[in-house]
């Protein structure tokens, strides 16, 4: 795996991980996250059509180019499309464009997971933010509870 994709994973990791002593500030920062991501996977996905088109160009062009070869040496040949899949798969030109293209939907698909693990983040920091208000909730209550009853006690000794 190139260096740029693994470098790419450690990020997204990164950007997973969830400070849960900060809840509120990662729920205040998971739409711009979820926006950089899915935006970095709709540029990926433009780039793998694009690299898609040109390995369909430049297949057609080295099979052009093959023909025109094979008339030249043999004007009787008759080209098949076993000769011409031979041709193409074993053709450096074509080998190294198609390797762009297996780069470009590797890519692709690392961030089409990514922008499905922020959706799951997204749900982890919801329950997260439930529970830390319950936690607010009942340290409020026990607060409450706590300043009721040392009113009382202190009612009790200075009767």
């Amino acid at each position: 795996m190139p260096e740029e994709l693994d470098e790419l994973e450690e990020q997204i990791r990164k950007e997973l991980d969830i400070d849960d002593t900060n809840i509120d500030g990662e729920v205040k920062r998971q739409a711009g996250k979820f926006f950089y991501w899915g935006t970095l996977l709709a540029h990926a996905a433009q780039r793998t059509r694009a690299t898609k088109s040109h390995v369909d160009a430049i297949k057609a062009d080295e099979a052009k180019k093959y023909k025109e070869q094979l008339a030249k040496e043999d004007p009787k040949i008759r080209v098949t499309e076993r000769m011409l899949d031979d041709f193409l798969d074993t053709n450096p030109v074509v080998t190294a464009v198609k390797d762009s293209l297996i780069a470009a939907q590797y890519k692709e698909q690392m961030l089409d997971v990514a922008v499905d693990a922020f959706r799951q983040r997204h749900y982890a920091l919801i329950e997260l933010s439930k529970g830390r208000e319950s936690e607010r909730m009942m340290q409020n209550e026990y607060n409450l509870m706590k300043k009721d009853y040392e009113a009382r006690e202190a009612k009790k000794h200075t009767q």
